[in-house]
């Protein structure tokens, strides 16, 4: 039997390993088998996912074998990288050897890698809670039985090595292996890295690739060194395969090239920090085996907007210069944003993110502004206009909620006061009865109490015609049974 020439270029696997292999094919599809008579060359290459945070991730690898379908170990090294190699030296689509050893041809089952040691070195800005930038990591389990690769042929079954040459890629996803412990955006920062060694395997001949340009018109803002990720939609088409999330780093013009992707749907995006998108949002990009699908293009945009309106006022005396206007975000994370009225008392509050927001504007004491509050929905680079707000006198509402009833609590119910183009206000009763509403505009409001199941009021609800200024009370309720 005629030995077989295996070049074997690198990598590390999981704990939790989701692993894609593919075999080589032939013109038809499907996988040649062995022959005795004829050598056959395989080389196995090592590349990786780019990660946040990390300047280095390094890991030297010892022996690297093959496990054969009757359970046989093939050597194809024991020095794979003879020394600590940084995995972000070679990303996508670089690659690099791993080793190379001559072998019988025959079928596979599994790769098994010896990880010696692992180290990680933080990116510029970022430190350990101890104060340093760099770890030697623990490897789980990798030294002493190494780390495992199951292998798969195009029909699902074994890796068939066969005559000619067979290329299997191994895609390092250091994004996915180096996993953080603590916030490295929070004061806590990072007390540590966890060690999972993750990796993907396609064959080079079924292998994709998903590759396009970002692109911007905007002032300002680089196209390089954006990260582009493809999401796998389903599980791939390969017997035996299960596709993953890959990324890739543009360049200095923008282009990227995420190469070695299992056939599959992936969902195409771009990271991008708050306030930018990209245009398409998204794009949907299905690879059959070893197609190359170019022109998946982004041009960044901006899609932040604004709020404006005026503020204005009748009253002798009162200015509208220099109030503050708050848009107060209803979404947990996002930052509340405040200006100043001009002299006409204007205001706008530029590069305001998607969401929506409470928009109030602070006044005295003595002052109240209708509406008193207003919902303002932005969508994606919108500029909402007219959002005003008017100075008035502010006037009250009060009353009592009584009952005859016996074992009826009149504490502690909500009522609640509308009006149009105002806000709801709510405001409970306190322990005999009474309830207040302070600093209204003028309107006309409606007021209603809400009482417990089998109960109404009487009156079920009040209209108040309240005046600039004014105080109007005895607005009053009785609790009765229902029906």
């Amino acid at each position: 039997m005629k030995p077989v020439t295996m070049r074997s270029a690198g990598i590390l696997s999981t704990c939790l390993l989701t692993l894609l292999a593919a075999g080589c094919a032939n013109d038809s599809g499907s996988v040649a088998a062995p022959t005795a008579d004829t050598p056959a060359t395989v080389r196995v290459l090592l590349t990786d996912a780019p990660a946040d945070y990390i300047a280095a991730a390094e890991v030297d690898i010892g022996a690297v074998e093959l496990i054969s379908a009757d359970g046989q170990h093939v050597k194809l090294t024991d020095n794979g990288t003879d020394g600590f190699v940084n995995l972000l030296d070679f990303q996508a689509p670089a690659t690099t050897p791993l080793a190379e050893a001559t072998i019988d041809p025959g079928s596979f089952t599994q790769m098994r890698l010896i990880v010696d040691s692992a180290r990680v070195q933080l990116a510029p800005g970022y430190t350990f809670r101890d104060g340093s930038t760099e770890k030697a990591l623990k490897v789980p389990s990798g030294m002493q039985t190494g780390i495992k690769l199951n292998l798969h042929g195009a029909d699902g079954g074994p890796l068939a090595v066969v005559p000619g040459q067979t290329v299997l890629v191994l895609d390092f996803n250091v994004e996915k292996s180096f996993v953080l412990q603590g916030n490295p955006v929070t004061p806590a920062g990072i007390h540590g890295v966890i060690f999972k060694p993750t990796i993907s395997v396609t064959g080079q001949n079924a292998a994709a690739s998903i590759s396009g340009t970002i692109s911007t018109s905007l002032a300002n803002q680089s196209v390089e060194g954006l990260t582009v990720r493809a999401v796998p939609t389903d599980a791939g088409t390969a017997p035996g395969y299960t596709a993953q999330t890959d990324t890739a780093v543009t360049d200095s013009d923008g282009n990227y090239t995420i190469p070695y992707l299992v056939p599959a749907t992936y969902n195409v995006t771009v990271d991008l920090p708050a306030g930018l998108s990209t245009n398409p949002a998204s794009q949907a990009v299905t690879l059959a085996d070893g197609q190359d699908t170019t022109g998946v293009d982004f041009d960044v945009i901006d899609v932040r907007g604004s709020i404006s309106g005026t503020v204005s006022t009748s009253l002798t005396g009162v200015s509208v210069d220099s109030l503050t206007v708050t848009a107060a975000p209803q979404t947990a994370g996002m930052d509340t944003l405040r200006v100043l009225t001009a002299s006409d008392g204007t205001f706008t509050i530029d590069s305001i993110l998607p969401g929506s927001y409470v928009v109030t504007v602070a006044v005295a004491d003595t002052l109240v502004t209708t509406p008193v509050w207003a919902d303002v929905a932005v969508g994606n680079s919108q500029d909402v206009t007219g959002v005003d707000f008017g100075v008035v006198q502010p006037g009250s509402i009060a009353g009592t909620v009584t009952t005859s009833l016996s074992g009826v609590s009149v504490a502690g119910l909500t009522v609640t006061a509308t009006a149009t183009d105002e806000p709801s206000l709510t405001t409970t009763t306190a322990s005999d009865g009474t309830y207040e509403f302070g600093a209204l505009p003028a309107g006309t409001w409606t007021i209603t109490v809400t009482v417990g199941t089998g109960y109404a009021t009487n009156p079920a609800s009040q209209a108040v015609d309240l005046t600039a200024g004014t105080a109007s009370t005895g607005n009053d309720f009785e609790v009765v049974a229902s029906g």
